[in-house]
């Protein structure tokens, strides 16, 4: 289904060590009520196997395969599925009610109405991404606020019996993957990460996850052109699918009417390394999206006044 680092060559950045142990990723455990209904009469060794299935299938999630198309409802159910299933007998369905600890299994009339109705809050989420192009082309910013949104609103809904916040943060990498953006949720410190997740469900207050988000991410071309900079190549640059705004500004920067395809950053003037920093900048901020012409290119060469500055 998923591989660790399963996507287009040259398109994604490496793989990302293996997240360690849940023990060391509290933001990985489930809450504690879902802890006490899954972990209940288990021998001590029996919760280390559990907890080491964990991590193993949520690293082999860390990275979305293309082939999956976009984000859907029916993605979310199958990330929770892969990560529980053999687990509890619920893996990957929606729940029925929910009243405290006592639960109405979706057989029942109750239940089914319920999970009717889960399914439409779900659907309706991922149809509003949709509407948004699934964040394709959305500046970092914009992205940020939406992934966070998303999460709490899956969380809101609360799709799952057990283990919705694990799975709203796969989706959540997964959703800023398909974007073309690198988001690696579970590289995140255990502390930093259980305030940010306590501070959206205890306060709905979402600007420390949103700070995760936006310290963890990077755009994928924003990647691919800071290495082929420190590369020196020039022809990369211009073949890359995503690259081709930027290669007309640093080309224009650094070769005139020279057809040389490589060159040296550490030996470009100070002028020249300032076009290629703000083309930079704009890469990781998610813009540069089409050719900037007139005032807008201008700026990039230092004139200012062409933008009132």
């Amino acid at each position: 289904m998923w591989r660790n680092g399963d996507a287009l060559e040259g398109t994604m950045p490496d793989a990302k060590p293996p997240i360690g142990t849940l023990g060391e990723n509290v933001h990985l455990r489930l809450n504690q009520h879902e802890d006490a209904n899954l972990l209940r009469g288990m021998q001590p060794a029996k919760v280390i196997d559990f907890n080491d299935t964990l991590v193993e299938r949520v690293n082999n999630l860390r990275w979305r395969a293309p082939r999956d198309g976009p984000p859907s409802p029916q993605e979310l159910s199958r990330v929770h599925k892969y990560i529980f299933g053999n687990l509890y007998p619920q893996a990957g369905n929606y729940r029925g009610i929910r009243t405290n600890a006592l639960s109405q299994d979706i057989s029942s009339a109750m239940g089914a109405r319920a999970g009717r109705r889960i399914a439409a809050q779900i659907t309706e989420l991922f149809d509003n991404l949709k509407r948004q192009r699934y964040l394709v082309g959305t500046p970092k910013e914009e992205m940020v606020w939406q992934l966070a949104n998303t999460v709490r609103s899956i969380n809101e809904i609360e799709p799952f019996y057990n283990g919705t916040r694990l799975a709203s943060l796969v989706i959540a990498n997964h959703i800023a993957q398909y974007a073309r953006n690198e988001l690696d949720l579970f590289s995140t410190g255990t502390i930093e990460m259980q305030t940010a997740l306590t501070a959206m469900r205890d306060d709905n207050d979402l600007i420390p996850l949103r700070q995760i988000m936006r310290d963890r991410s990077r755009p994928w071309k924003a990647i691919a052109f800071d290495k082929l900079i420190k590369a020196g190549d020039l022809l990369a640059i211009r073949n890359h699918v995503e690259l081709g705004h930027a290669y007309s500004l640093v080309s224009q920067a650094i070769r005139g009417d020279d057809d040389h395809a490589t060159f040296s950053y550490e030996n470009l003037p100070k002028q020249q390394k300032a076009v290629i920093h703000k083309v930079q900048a704009e890469l990781e901020a998610g813009r540069l999206n089409k050719m900037p012409s007139g005032t807008e290119r201008a700026w990039y060469f230092g004139m200012e006044v062409a933008r009132g500055r």
